[in-house]
């Protein structure tokens, strides 16, 4: 560890995959490194970020383009031998992260009794399902875990159209839940500050007494934020309009709840309007929903347009009145926050990964809760939310996750201070 500097302070992220050229965890993982970079060249820390080797090798590079090699250094942690054909299949890389997690506990270790770690962060993986490795080190360090966590509500499940495969997907969540309450309780014993991915995240936490806040992992790029600025703002659906144009985006799967959507398309107050779908099943899953469509009977005013360009679905996006996201359980939707930022009002179930999307961008739309749920309401719901203003969001920008990290060295320096005056 030679090239981590002999002295003054440094800070520790936890970020098993980290990658520029991707998306989602990957690029999640990037996006903290390269931040933390502009804090620490700011404030005069060292930031080393310790992950896996080939996510190590590619954030070497990238850090030299941007000028921050000089204040991150980051430790790649090698597969063993006898693991290596965990790393060549996508299937088996929760099980790479718990050799990984194993490793970077002895790095971490070894890190804190050479170094003061003021902060150490575990950013990747985002999940309350398996252990992280900062919980080893003392309470010396300030240890923060998150954004991470994907939860909702259970009983969107219920909701007609109920279908064997919503059936399981309910079943699927039941023993999730009640396995990340007991998981997530004993990760998190050593851990300082969690930040929750969605509302439902936060509620498991604050009922374990931890200190948590929700902070949904959403960020859009440069070009996905010019090619919304270039978008014409389109005017809000007239109050009286006949017929209005509403849109569901991603994966054609159970989880997402697309059916009840179709079936808000029967109600005679929608008579006049379409729903298009933009999307695809996963690989080498068959497309459920046609045949809803078809059991309905609104098969002239649904239509499946598959998986498109992102340009694409902006377009989209700009062009309907309405967004309807159903989705049971996500982490924090990446659909609803480009919705938000094209300015498309979102209909979604409260306590969900959406609503805490949604909320946080300040746009418009219409939440509603399960327990007072018809689908007379929904359908006034989406009529409601096609007339709000568009307002675009300005959130979700690089710049929230660096107020996120100044945040947490901030806290970490001073409660440094304070114990070193008690």
């Amino acid at each position: 560890m030679n090239y981590v500097p002999a002295s003054g302070e440094i800070v520790v992220l936890a970020a098993f995959a980290a990658n520029p050229d991707m998306s989602s965890e990957t690029g999640i993982g990037w996006l903290f490194t390269k931040v933390a970079g502009n804090v620490a060249r700011e404030r005069g820390f060292t930031v080393v970020p310790v992950m896996n080797l080939r996510s190590a090798v590619r954030v070497r590079a990238e850090l030299e383009k941007y000028g921050l090699h000089e204040h991150v250094k980051p430790i790649g942690i090698a597969m063993p031998r006898r693991f290596r054909f965990l790393e060549t299949n996508p299937r088996l890389t929760r099980l790479e992260y718990l050799v990984w997690w194993w490793k970077a506990r002895t790095v971490l270790r070894s890190l804190n009794s050479e170094h003061r770690i003021t902060l150490a962060h575990h950013v990747t993986f985002a999940t309350e399902m398996f252990p992280t490795p900062v919980g080893c080190l003392p309470t010396s360090t300030y240890r923060v875990w998150g954004p991470i966590g994907a939860s909702g509500d259970s009983s969107v499940y219920d909701i007609a159209p109920v279908t064997p495969m919503s059936k399981r997907e309910k079943k699927v969540q039941l023993v999730r839940g009640f396995l990340a309450r007991r998981v997530a309780r004993f990760f998190s014993q050593g851990i300082d500050y969690v930040y929750a991915q969605n509302e439902s995240v936060e509620a498991m936490f604050v009922k374990m007494g931890r200190s948590v806040e929700t902070f949904p992992n959403v960020v859009l790029s440069d070009g996905l934020r010019t090619a919304i600025s270039d978008l014409p703002v389109p005017e809000p659906a007239e109050d009286q309009k006949t017929g209005i144009d509403i849109l569901a985006v991603g994966h054609l799967i159970p989880r997402k709840r697309f059916e009840i959507a179709i079936a808000a398309m029967a109600d005679d107050r929608l008579r006049s309007s379409t729903l298009t779908i933009v999307g695809a099943p996963l690989p080498g899953t068959p497309n459920y929903l046609p045949g809803i469509v078809e059991n309905f009977g609104v098969g002239d005013r649904v239509k499946f347009v598959g998986k498109i360009a992102r340009a694409d679905v902006l377009k989209h996006m700009n062009t309907c009145d309405v967004l309807i996201h159903p989705s049971a359980r996500e982490g924090a939707s990446g659909v609803v926050g480009e919705a938000t930022a094209v300015g498309i009002p979102v209909v979604c179930f409260s306590r969900t990964g959406a609503s805490s999307v949604l909320d946080a961008s300040g746009s418009s739309g219409v939440q509603l809760s399960t327990s007072e749920y018809d689908s007379s309401a929904l359908v006034s719901a989406l009529l409601k939310a096609a007339t709000m203003p568009r307002i675009r969001s300005r959130v979700w920008t690089e710049a929230r996750f660096e107020a996120l990290v100044r945040q947490a060295h901030s806290d970490a320096v001073a409660r440094r201070v304070t114990n070193s005056l008690s």
